[in-house]
């Protein structure tokens, strides 16, 4: 029997002599009925003894393992675990719009089939004049080649120089294999983000 166990029944036993005051028995075990000052000190050790678990309980409680986040995501690194690489450095096209703070999650680890990738990114107006954004998407073809671009956002903005816009899209990975993904906008007179600017790729299992 361990240390901490034998100090663990003290302590309780402790705590109900002060507590009931004696008189009791537990198997062989006879205690007698005690007077008033013994059971105040009875009750004192008894708490001295249980104080380390208490304590040891509060803590479990408060400071633990940090709860599992819900998904995955892939941020500043730029590569992790589940098949996901990302380009995060900010890359000025020649429409003098500026991409920063693109970034992928996805719910499991790796990604499954029936996973939602959420995409978020950043653009800036780095030119001198207005920037007449028709709206912005996140580009995305599955495993065949499909398209399954996500739906459109920001849709006739006009940006000011040096503003900064945030942009998103949910892509539903339905079927398993390689998805390519990116971040993308379509300025007036139907002018596209260069072709799959900064594509990265997402394994499905």
């Amino acid at each position: 029997m361990s240390v901490e166990v034998v100090a663990l029944g003290g302590g309780i036993l402790f705590v109900l002599v002060a507590i009931v005051g004696g008189g009791f028995a537990i198997r062989e075990i006879v205690l007698p009925k005690v007077p008033r000052w013994a059971r105040a000190a009875s009750g004192v050790f008894g708490i001295l003894l249980l104080l380390p678990f208490l304590l040891a309980v509060l803590r479990g409680g408060t400071t633990g393992d940090p709860p599992v986040a819900e998904g995955f995501g892939i941020g500043p690194s730029g590569q992790g675990a589940g098949g996901i690489e990302i380009d995060t450095e900010p890359e000025t096209t020649s429409d003098h719009l500026r991409l920063t703070g693109l970034s992928a999650s996805v719910r499991n680890n790796p990604p499954r089939v029936g996973d939602t990738v959420t995409v978020k990114y950043s653009l800036t107006n780095a030119g001198a004049g207005l920037a007449q954004l028709e709206y912005t998407f996140v580009g995305a073809r599955g495993p065949a080649g499909g398209h399954a671009d996500a739906e459109d956002g920001n849709e006739q903005r006009a940006m000011k120089p040096d503003e900064t816009i945030q942009a998103d899209g949910k892509v539903f990975l339905d079927k398993a294999g390689t998805w390519t993904l990116w971040p993308c906008y379509v300025l007036a007179g139907d002018r596209f983000c260069p072709d799959k600017w900064k594509a990265f790729s997402i394994l499905v299992e």
